[in-house]
């Protein structure tokens, strides 16, 4: 894509590739960001994934900055595909990569994840992750302690596919429903896990959800 710059930075000594997007902004303003997860490396996911893509449409529709990359082992990352672990680590090091630009507003920062990357996600939010907000697509969160819950209090979106044969959308959202901080919850009709053909809905329901959190360019 024209408008996107290959970038590369480090997690646990692994080199990582990914692109960045900027929307224009002064000389002397920052934007806000979000990074965003792929889905399972072992299932053939990639920063090159259907949902990805579309998160991307409608950040940039929203003129916010994003980095999507692969997990490790991944594309031309280095390292193994497929340990949680390691890919937790992944989006703590693209979330400090992103934060660190100086034309990023640090404070105004998101993730997104889907599916496996939406699992991997609240891992990292569950290990320290802070982002001011953040969506989650397509997964199940795991048996959550009222600390973990305190511990998800930032907003957050949750999209699920009304079809999912993966999720149940009622458990998922009676789940985030009970999570501190400000919920919504997105229920896609016709989509099941893939949501082919409902991108254009995913990109403005994710670009409509970061703008009301993040914000527009600030000096």
């Amino acid at each position: 894509m024209p408008y996107e710059n290959p970038i590369t930075f480090t997690s646990e000594g692994k080199l990582l590739h990914g692109f960045t997007y900027f929307p224009h902004a002064e000389a002397d303003e920052t934007v806000p960001g979000v990074v965003i997860c792929h889905p399972h490396p072992r299932a053939g996911g990639s920063m090159d994934n259907n949902v990805v893509l579309a998160c991307c449409s409608g950040l940039r529709a929203n003129s916010i900055a994003y980095l999507r990359f692969n997990f490790q082992g991944v594309g031309q990352s280095e390292g193994t595909a497929g340990e949680p672990d390691n890919h937790v680590t992944d989006i703590l090091s693209a979330m400090e990569y992103l934060r660190g630009l100086s034309n990023i507003n640090a404070e105004a920062t998101g993730i997104a994840g889907y599916s496996f990357g939406g699992s991997t996600t609240i891992k990292a939010l569950l290990s320290g992750l802070s982002p001011a907000a953040a969506a989650i697509i397509a997964c199940n969160f795991p048996q959550l302690t009222q600390i973990d819950k305190e511990n998800l209090g930032m907003p957050k979106l949750v999209i699920l596919g009304e079809n999912d044969s993966f999720i149940n959308p009622q458990v998922m959202s009676e789940t985030t429903e009970s999570l501190g901080g400000a919920n919504e919850i997105k229920l896609i009709p016709g989509a099941d896990h893939f949501f082919m053909g409902k991108e254009k809905l995913i990109a403005s329901t994710i670009g409509d959800f970061f703008s009301s959190i993040l914000g527009t360019p600030t000096r």
